[in-house]
C-alpha cells in the first residue's frame, strides 16, 4: 500500500474525493495531506440530489488525529456547488 492509499483509508475518503498529495515537514513535527475531487467533477445538490457543476472552491485546512508523532492536517478546496 502506498502513502496516498493508506492516508485515503485513515481518512475514510470515498469517491469523488481522493488524496492529491503528502507533505512532510519533520522541523515543525507534521504531515499535510491535501485532499480534492478531480477535474469537471459534478456532484450532487444536498437538498434535492440533483446533478451540480462546481461554481468555485474555498480553501480549508483541519487538525486530524495525530499520525504516530506528526501533527495531522488536512487540507482541501472545498467545492461550492451552482
Amino acid at each position: 500500500m502506498d502513502e496516498k492509499s493508506l492516508y485515503a483509508h485513515i481518512l475514510n475518503l470515498s469517491a469523488p474525493w481522493q488524496v492529491k498529495s503528502l507533505s512532510l515537514d519533520e522541523n515543525a513535527g507534521s504531515v499535510t495531506v491535501t485532499v480534492g475531487i478531480a477535474e469537471n467533477t459534478r456532484l450532487a445538490c444536498p437538498t434535492c440530489g440533483k446533478s451540480c457543476s462546481v461554481h468555485d472552491h474555498r480553501h480549508r485546512k483541519w487538525r486530524h488525529l495525530d499520525t504516530c508523532q506528526f501533527t495531522t492536517i488536512v487540507e482541501a478546496d472545498v467545492p461550492r456547488i451552482m
